[in-house]
This record gives structure tokens, C-alpha cells and sequence, in this order.
């Protein structure tokens, strides 16, 4: 994977658009405060994921994550939509995996497309926490959102539970540790 350093990558439109083709309003910020975030937050990369086609290298996918000292927080993921079922999101996920737990969020599995999305990361060694999770939001005029944390090491995760959703809610969504949100 390649990280995106600025709005002037030639890697930046495809992944902004590919950020916002993928996730929903309430499920991201806006892709040029990626940098400004990097800034503040050196621990937060933008990357894309590169494939060599034609002797040439290629965008495939997107992940934006947090390299924090006791694991990984996988933001977002995404892989281009003609570009699904060939293996690169699952090369993704393991090329994360190496060094340390990684973290992520999805939405609960209650229909087909979410059961789906659960099914692929499980395919890939990550398996849900059993911990009710609620995602803050973005911006204050959005709402904050259901999810579900899953993590290639559970027992790590229960046993982390509440020093890694204090981590997310301070490092990656700056509100309290112990804010409570309603859905």
C-alpha cells in the first residue's frame, strides 16, 4: 500500500472518490481533512492499495487506518467496485494483520448486504466483539451510528474493550472517552 501525503497524489481522486462512492454521509468526513487530520493526529494514514497491471501499478482499494501503539483501527476499506471478488481486500486485510490487532467497525449483520460484509471479514480471520458499540459522529449535524467492532484477536479486544473504544472516541472521533450516544 501506498500513502496518500496530500490532495496533489496522483492516487487522491480515485481514492476520494472511491471514499465517498462506498460510505455513507454519516460513516465519513470529508476526504480533504484527511490531511489536515494527518497533521494533528501523525498516527492517521490514508493509503491505497496498488496492483501491478500491465507493468504498471494501479489503484484497487483504499484503507484509511490509525497505527496506534496496540493495534491497528481500520477506519475505512474499500475496494473498487469492478474491481471486488479478486482477492484485494482480503490481501489488505492481511497485509494490516501482521504486527498487531487490527480493529474495525461495521454495521450489524440484519440483511443480506451487511451479513455479507461480516461474512468477508470473518473469511479473513476477524470475528465480531460482543460489546454494544455506537460510532460518534462525524460533524454535530449528523447522527451517531450502530456499529459493530470486530478484531482478528477477540480475546485481546473483550479483555481491551474499553481502552480501545477511548482510543477511537478521543483519537479518531475527538469526544470524550465516556460519551454516551443514543441511536
Amino acid at each position: 500500500m501506498a500513502e496518500i501525503p496530500s490532495a496533489a497524489d496522483p492516487n487522491y481522486a480515485f481514492a476520494a472518490q472511491l471514499y465517498m462512492d462506498a460510505f455513507p454521509p454519516e460513516e465519513r468526513r470529508n476526504p480533504l481533512e484527511w490531511f489536515a487530520l494527518h497533521e494533528q493526529q501523525p498516527q492517521m494514514h490514508v493509503c491505497v492499495a496498488l496492483s501491478c497491471e500491465k507493468e504498471k501499478e494501479v489503484p484497487v482499494g483504499l484503507a484509511c487506518l490509525w497505527q496506534f501503539e496496540s493495534f491497528v483501527y481500520v477506519e475505512h476499506l474499500a475496494v473498487a467496485t469492478d474491481l471486488r471478488q479478486k482477492g484485494y481486500g482480503g490481501e489488505i486485510l492481511q497485509q494490516l494483520m501482521e504486527e498487531k490487532p487490527v480493529v474495525l467497525e461495521v454495521e450489524p449483520p440484519v440483511d443480506e448486504i451487511t451479513q455479507l460484509r461480516v461474512a468477508f471479514y470473518r473469511k479473513h480471520g476477524l470475528d465480531l466483539c460482543g460489546k454494544p458499540y455506537v460510532q460518534p459522529p462525524y460533524k454535530a449535524d449528523l447522527p451517531p451510528v450502530e456499529l459493530c467492532l470486530m478484531t482478528n484477536r477477540t480475546t485481546w479486544l473483550e479483555a481491551q474493550f474499553y481502552e480501545v473504544k477511548s482510543k477511537l472516541y478521543t483519537k479518531v472521533y475527538g469526544v470524550e472517552a465516556d460519551a454516551v450516544f443514543l441511536v
